[in-house]
């Protein structure tokens, strides 16, 4: 759908004005409100949609028949939620060692097994770490694996419980795969299992 006419863009500003002066609105609700105002007014209309449906009851009433403009050529097939992301990194060699465990195949049974055991959907990816090497702690390659973690819309979680989830796959990936450290980096922020040795 095409951004907003300049005509569009009024009629919704005083649309929107009139209904502001009609309506007593919390702070939350005033912010929420002009999110879903820039989004229309940039056409980005699924944005606003999203916002919309995410919204509480206050502000969609404070629309009323201006959202049937951004919900008219929704799919009804459409189902949104809070985007939240979260990555582990994990290595393939034992420790410090040269040693490379079993790899990709003990790190996709172990997510298997706890994907079966609670009931969730992870992806598996190989990469490669590249890091400093001072030629005793091995060669400055390690190949390894990340193992990424969405919010999924159909299956909308609390992020407390991604995020709780996501730690104890870490900690069981930690084990299983024999190593020194794992490295969970959530969408907010980063951390990791394991210390020195």
């Amino acid at each position: 759908m095409k951004p907003l006419t300049k005509r569009e863009t009024k009629e919704l500003t005083e649309l929107v004005g009139m209904m502001k002066a009609q309506v007593d609105l919390s702070r939350d609700d005033a912010a929420a409100i002009a999110s879903i105002v820039e989004a229309a007014k940039d056409g980005d209309f699924l944005k606003a949609r999203y916002l919309f449906r995410d919204a509480d009851t206050a502000v969609r009433e404070y629309f009323g028949p201006v959202a049937d403009k951004w919900l008219a050529d929704a799919d009804e097939t459409e189902t949104f939620a809070e985007t939240f992301t979260a990555s582990i990194y994990v290595g393939s060699k034992v420790g410090y060692s040269d040693k490379v465990s079993d790899g990709y195949h003990r790190t996709c049974y172990t997510v298997k097994q706890f994907c079966d055991e609670v009931g969730w959907c992870v992806t598996v990816e190989t990469l490669t770490f590249c890091y400093t090497s001072d030629g005793k702690t091995g060669d400055g390659f390690e190949c390894g694996h990340r193992i990424g973690i969405i919010q999924y819309p159909r299956f909308r979680e609390e992020v407390a419980e991604i995020r709780r989830r996501t730690m104890e796959l870490a900690r069981r990936l930690r084990e299983d795969t024999e190593q020194q450290r794992v490295t969970v980096v959530f969408s907010d922020f980063t951390v990791t299992l394991g210390g020195d040795s």
